[in-house]
Parts: C-alpha cells; structure tokens; sequence
C-alpha cells in the first residue's frame, strides 16, 4: 500500500509568504503524528509514506519518502507526482477558501482512495453559518449567528465576531461592546456575529463512516483573550470531558443524517454549559486533539482509520478515555 500523507500548511504551498504562526505549528504537529502512526501502524502488507515537506521547517526524519520543495511550483509538481504514485491519500488542509474542498477533490478525481470527508460535507461545514443551520433543522442546540449587515439582539456577555469560512480561531474577536464590533468588522473576511455564551470550550473527535459514528473524545479547548480582544486556542487537554459523553448522543446520532458525505475522523467544536451544550460548528477532518488521541485512547487513531474501509469493528472495540495535556502549543517541537 502506498500513502500520502498531506499537510496544506508545512506543504510547501505557501512558500511565497510567511508561515501563518499558530497554523503551521498545529498543522506540523498533526502531520509528525499522523507519520509516525503510519510508519507504526500493523498492516496485512507493507506500507509506503510519502508527504511534501517545506524547506524552511525542521526535517522529519523518518523513514518515508520526503518531496521538499523550493517554490510554490516545485509544491504542485511534487502534489501531483505523490498523487500519481499513491493508493490512498489523507489530506489536512483548512476549509478556508476551499483548500481542503480543492485538494479532495482532485484524489477522488485522480481515482485514489480519499482518507476524509466527500465534498458535499466540506462544502457546508465550510460556512459556519450554514453548518449551524442545518444542524437545527435536525433540532441541534446550535449558536444563532447574524451576517454583518443584519440586525443582531443584545447579548449580556458580548459578543463573538469570527469569519465564517475561518479556521481556528484565526481572526475571532470577543467584543464588550456594538462599537466594538464596528471596529472590528473590516479586520474580518466574511465575517458572522454571535452572543458569547458563558462555558467550557470543548471539541469531540468523532469516527464516522458515514452511516455509524463515535464519540472518541470530549476535549477542552484551552482559549485564551489577548490584549487586543483576538481569541488563541494556547493548548488542549485531550479527553478531559469525556464524563460528558452521554449529553451528546444526539450529536453522535444526527450528525451522519444531517451532513451526508461524512467520513474518518470529524471535529465538532462545542461549548458545555451548567445544563447543556451548543454546536460552535464542524472540521470535516482530523483536527489538533489529534496530537494526543493515540496515548489517550491507547490505540493507533490510523489503523482505525484505515480499518474504516473494511470493517466496523472500529465502533464497538474498547478504547481507554485518558485525559491527556498537550502543554503549551507554541512551546511543543
């Protein structure tokens, strides 16, 4: 068998700009363990690694096929020849501006078997907006949220103003104030507003073929407010909350129904109140808690991901729920 394992953000795709700081270190993260679970992972035959690596990060080491490009052109050749070569292809690749929708889309055009969601479903978790309602038409507690130039209700909390193709917390700003909002609207691309409700960030990593689907994880999302109002997410405790499981069994039922073309290992972000929880919105892909789900599961999150393709073993075998700390994002190399 041979893998691509692909990495948007240390792919070498942005080689004509500054690596976006808290992107490329989750994104680098996810793809060295996403490697190293591959070169680990027991297999009825032998398998081949490839990736794209960008050669201003770090070497990998490993022992897998690295294609290191110099330029944005060298990227795409070095794509389509590891595209050519390979049986099974899993990208990781933000939702913004349809990168993630773009590059699944050629390996399932390429014929290639695709480790991840089908386009449909990106294509609607990538608005959150949209993603939000459809979740309530399935009667998800979901945020309402207002485009800019709708009139919105007053919150007693504030106010969360984010884009709503973003990715992670990337141009999302907690706002005291209406005035504040105002200046921080044209900061943003596309951007949607919501009440800031009080609560535990969180996100549950699900394993969905589709038809089945598993909560694996319940993890707090370690959100930090700096000076200027931006919201970063410092860091994650993999499974902490997961003695909150059973309150969201309808999320684990609906979800399939409510966004077909689901597939793999999915992120829904939430926020745990005293007495519920409401839906912030959908990663159609593996997302940071990935870092830390094999030592908390005690299980190789790949195999099962690639046991997905021919058995649903994967959603009745025991898997351990350990609360795992990543530690401080910006300081793990």
């Amino acid at each position: 068998m041979r893998l691509f394992i692909f990495e948007f953000i240390s792919s070498g795709y942005l080689l004509d700009q500054t690596l976006p700081d808290s992107l490329v270190i989750e994104g680098d993260l996810m793809l060295r363990c996403l490697l190293n679970d591959a070169v680990e992972v027991k297999w009825k035959e032998s398998i081949e690694i490839c990736t794209l690596r960008d050669y201003r990060l770090a070497p990998l080491n490993l022992p897998i096929q690295v294609y290191t490009p110099r330029s944005t052109n060298e990227a795409r050749a070095h794509w389509q020849t590891a595209l050519q070569w390979a049986n099974m292809v899993l990208v990781v690749a933000p939702e913004t501006e349809g990168v993630l929708a773009t590059f699944s889309q050629a390996v399932v055009a390429a014929k290639k078997i695709l480790l991840g969601c089908r386009l449909p479903a990106i294509q609607l978790t990538t608005s959150k907006r949209q993603t939000a309602l459809q979740l309530a038409s399935y009667q998800l507690p979901i945020i309402p949220s207002y485009q800019a130039r709708q009139a919105f209700p007053e919150s007693p909390n504030g106010w969360i103003v984010k884009p709503d193709t973003g990715a992670g917390c990337e141009h999302t700003y907690l706002c005291n104030e209406r005035a504040m909002i105002r200046q921080y609207l044209p900061l943003i691309p596309n951007p949607i507003i919501q009440p800031y409700i009080v609560g535990e960030a969180a996100s549950l990593t699900l394993l969905t073929d589709g038809i089945n689907c598993r909560l694996v994880a319940v993890n707090k999302q370690h959100i930090q407010v700096d000076n200027h109002h931006q919201l970063h997410l410092n860091t994650l405790t993999v499974n902490l909350f997961y003695s909150f499981a059973s309150r969201f069994q309808a999320v684990v039922e609906c979800l399939p129904k409510a966004i077909p073309g689901l597939w793999g290992w999915v992120g829904v972000d939430v926020l745990i109140t005293d007495t519920d929880y409401f839906v912030v919105e959908v990663n159609p892909r593996l997302t940071t808690s990935y870092v830390g789900l094999k030592t908390s599961i005690q299980a190789n999150p790949l195999s099962l991901l690639l046991h997905l393709l021919y058995s649903d073993e994967v959603f009745t075998m025991p898997l351990a729920h350990e609360a795992i700390f990543l530690g401080n994002l910006h300081d793990i190399k």
